[in-house]
């Protein structure tokens, strides 16, 4: 069989029926990624096109376009099922199995890929947070954004999107996004990226210890706390003691961790009594931490699911 230069052998969606193999001239596998056409592969002399399917109604994931005129040899799907079944017993199953392989390598890159993907897209979405006053967009819009950072597929960035969606992260119906909490999108971004600069549990990433402080100081500064400059709140000791009876005398070192990343400040009173003593906090800022602590862990979870 002949094809002429720029006509396409098939196109993405189209049932397998074929195997080709590529006598002269040389041809592309296209996929669409965002609004560009991207080469995936390419055929020259020798080279085998498309797999066998594993089930009757298999498509292909890719188009082929001849870049040059081309010669090509067609092998049917069905003459190769005549000629395996006329093989050892072995022979099939090993042929499925070098297919699986070559199958797993390529969810194994596009899971990469996704993972990878990640900071280029939360940078985005911030940077929409930071120029509109909507908590809505359009996954067209961020599509458009991330098409000159990444060569990431659509359907990557979608799987992507629903893995964020599951753990809480936003809302994604496939075609919108609506932000839950603003600040979440560049809290993330800037773990993921210390945590691949430094190698180590980032700041924001408290202990167990750490983050039961956080949640006992913010039920009682919703219950009665009081609000100061900077954006602090205030709580007595006796109200945090009230929230969550966790303090013990001679223990104030449990607040370290929290004041030394100046999450909370703890003034001592006079007294050793530590009902006199005064905490203070952002109280929207411990909320969204929270939030993020939530989220962390279930993260790597969530993403091999839906990737």
């Amino acid at each position: 069989m002949k094809i002429s230069a720029r006509n396409f052998l098939f196109k993405e969606g189209d049932k397998i029926e074929n195997l080709y193999i590529v006598r002269s001239g040389s041809l592309n596998a296209l996929r669409k990624e965002f609004k560009r056409i991207k080469i995936i592969e390419s055929f020259l002399p020798g080279s085998i096109i498309g797999e066998i399917p594993s089930t009757e109604n298999e498509k292909h994931l890719y188009s082929v376009r001849a870049e040059e005129d081309s010669e090509i040899e067609i092998i049917p799907i069905h003459l190769i099922h005549s000629v395996l079944q006329k093989t050892p017993n072995w022979f099939p199953k090993f042929i499925q199995t070098l297919q699986w392989r070559k199958q797993n390598l390529i969810c194994k890159e596009q899971k990469k890929l996704a993972i990878l993907s990640l900071p280029a897209f939360l940078f985005v979405l911030n940077h929409l947070i930071q120029t509109s006053n909507e908590n809505s967009y359009s996954l067209e819009k961020i599509l458009s954004l991330l098409e000159s950072l990444l060569s990431t597929s659509q359907e990557i960035i979608e799987r992507l999107c629903y893995a964020l969606h599951s753990i809480g992260f936003f809302l994604f119906d496939g075609k919108n996004i609506q932000v839950l909490k603003p600040t979440l999108p560049i809290m993330l971004y800037d773990v993921l990226q210390k945590k691949a600069i430094y190698k180590t549990q980032p700041e924001k990433i408290f202990s167990s210890t750490s983050q039961l402080l956080l949640k006992t100081f913010v039920t009682a500064a919703l219950k009665e706390g009081t609000t100061i400059e900077n954006g602090l709140t205030e709580i007595s000791g006796y109200a945090f003691n009230q929230a969550a009876p966790v303090y013990s005398k001679g223990s104030r070192k449990i607040f370290q961790e929290l004041e030394n990343h100046k999450i909370l400040q703890l003034k001592p009173a006079s007294s050793e009594n530590f009902n006199d003593d005064k905490l203070y906090g952002n109280l929207k800022y411990i909320q969204d931490l929270l939030e993020l602590n939530r989220i962390y862990p279930l993260l790597d979870q969530e993403l091999a699911k839906h990737l």
